[in-house]
């Protein structure tokens, strides 16, 4: 007996009309804990907040409710400098304006957590609202992989 006619005889009995086995089930709830890891652009932007945007913007078009989406996003060291107040950040950047807040905003109002972890006491006053400060990224990592979060690092994505 050969693949085909063995494909065909496991169709005849499921039907021809089998679910995708790669395409992400409605009815599953999906933890996602995502390392920011992708580049920062020239202009400041974050690359890791839009990545994880794009994936959950997938994962909603393919079904899946938002409130089966669990996504985290934790930054750590320099990359807190990506997740602070406009007026924070001005400081820090010649008085530009932090070019992420409104990616932030959006993830923030999908649900998305996002972490600055390790952030010093005076970024953690000035962290953009809605963000949480957090300890050091391994323990979150590890406090969240214990919770069943499933880490990933955002360069991981390829959402372009």
């Amino acid at each position: 007996m050969n693949l085909v006619t063995l494909t065909g005889m496991v169709l005849a009995l499921l039907g021809s009309t089998m679910p995708d086995p790669i395409a992400p089930v409605p009815s599953t709830t999906y933890r996602f804990l995502f390392d920011a890891n992708s580049p920062i652009g020239p202009d400041g932007r974050d690359a890791s907040l839009r990545e994880v945007a794009a994936f959950e913007a997938m994962y909603e078009a393919a079904g899946v409710p938002s409130a089966h989406l669990k996504f985290v996003i934790v930054l750590h060291g320099s990359r807190t400098q990506t997740v602070l107040t406009d007026e924070a950040y001005a400081a820090a950047h010649g008085g530009n304006r932090n070019p992420n807040i409104e990616t932030i905003e959006a993830l923030l109002k999908k649900h998305v957590r996002v972490i600055a972890a390790g952030a010093s006491d005076t970024e953690a006053q000035a962290l953009a609202t809605g963000v949480e400060s957090g300890p050091i990224s391994n323990m979150v990592f590890l406090d969240l992989e214990n919770a069943g979060y499933i880490y990933t690092g955002t360069r991981n994505l390829s959402t372009e």
